[in-house]
């Protein structure tokens, strides 16, 4: 791309002397996430493994210059969020062949599946008291409602699986949905016959934030209107049974593709289960300090919803989970539609790659609107 250097009022180019200080690293042997080559064939990667966003319009190539060539290269375990399964026919058999990388493909509608994931299996929630239980649910809760919620849906949710996991065994989560009338029922009976602290401080809760029986009605339907989404045969079959352990990604090389079809209501099935997916490695993996960098591909990230959680987490310290956020919507676009979330990205993210090869004014507005101060020489920037 060339650039009107006159147009950036708050910041000049770098220099390659420079780039050490920015953890940046060029040349073919050095290892990082790629982000591109200078007009001289020499490879541009990141030094210090952090967050990353990418801003690329549609048919500028985030797929074929960005995701394929890092995943081809980069045996650390992955998770890739993957539409049509362009990314995994492109990669799969090269990770596995060529840099010992086991596959799963979660692909529900689709005989080639052989990804399976509950996130309230016995091998994840074995060792929690209710407490932990607890917090574990509303955590699930957040990634699942996605902020969408108007009530008292998250503490639903977190009632029904601390009294499932306790007194059942909860197979899938297509269990967890009730009408009014059966609601009542179940604070009744665990009124009666639970004398569990945990489990009677969210009864109370739920309580104290719904006083009449319309509005108990109307949060179990948006409560329901959401959870329905489990009741799909082959969502429910998916989360039903686990068939690897989250300790996987960190002890082998292991790369998860998580293929969705690319119509909305396919997106708004699936985006629900891919932000429990990468919520439960978030909580599951954090502690593991000695393991390498687990790079998470988050293709079309807004697509999936807000997922305010998953930028929380952009912050998180230290963290072997490298979030790889990808976006085919610009800066300006970001703004106008998800101003809301703008904040997180900005102020937490290690690094963005902007590709633009038709409208570069969109990338000055970008980064003029980014530094929003003036100054000369900008040394140590976030991208």
């Amino acid at each position: 791309m060339k650039f009107n250097i006159d147009k950036l009022e708050y910041a000049n180019f770098a220099k390659e002397e420079e780039f050490e200080e920015m953890d940046i690293v060029k040349g073919k042997n050095k290892e990082g996430i790629c982000f591109g080559e200078t007009n001289r064939k020499i490879k541009i990667k990141a030094n210090n493994p952090n967050s990353v966003l990418l801003m690329a319009e549609a048919g500028t190539g985030s797929v074929s210059t960005f995701i394929t060539p890092n995943l081809l290269k980069i045996s650390n375990s992955s998770i890739v969020l993957d539409f049509e399964r362009e990314i995994y026919d492109k990669t799969s058999e090269h990770r596995k062949k060529h840099l010992n990388n086991e596959i799963l493909l979660f692909e529900p509608f689709s005989d080639d599946n052989t990804f399976f994931f509950n996130p309230f299996d016995n091998s994840i929630i074995e060792n929690m008291n209710l407490e932990e239980l607890s917090d574990f649910a509303f955590k699930i809760a957040k990634a699942i409602f996605d902020g969408n919620e108007i009530g008292i849906e998250k503490d639903l949710f977190v009632l029904f699986i601390l009294h499932n996991c306790k007194n059942i065994f909860l197979s899938n989560l297509s269990k967890i949905s009730l009408n009014f009338e059966q609601f009542l029922d179940f604070l009744e009976k665990i009124k009666n016959n639970n004398s569990d602290v945990v489990l009677i401080k969210h009864i109370s809760k739920i309580q104290k934030k719904i006083k009449d029986e319309k509005e108990y009605v109307k949060n179990i339907q948006a409560y329901n209107s959401v959870m329905k989404i489990f009741d799909n045969s082959k969502i429910a079959n998916f989360t039903s049974k686990m068939n690897f352990r989250f300790e996987d990604f960190v002890e082998k090389k292991v790369t998860a593709y998580l293929s969705i079809p690319y119509e909305t209501k396919n997106i708004e099935l699936f985006a629900p289960v891919a932000r429990v997916f990468i919520e439960t490695l978030y909580i599951k993996l954090r502690q593991k300090s000695n393991s390498d960098f687990i790079y998470l591909y988050f293709n079309q990230f807004l697509t999936f919803g807000k997922n305010l959680t998953l930028l929380e987490r952009l912050e998180t310290a230290p963290s072997k989970i490298v979030p790889i956020l990808i976006t085919n919507k610009l800066y300006e676009k970001i703004q106008t539609h998800y101003s809301e979330i703008i904040d997180f990205i900005e102020n937490r993210v290690k690094y963005f790659v902007v590709y633009d090869h038709r409208e570069n004014d969109k990338v000055y507005i970008f980064v003029n609107n980014f530094l929003n101060k003036p100054i000369k020489v900008y040394k140590n920037p976030k991208s």
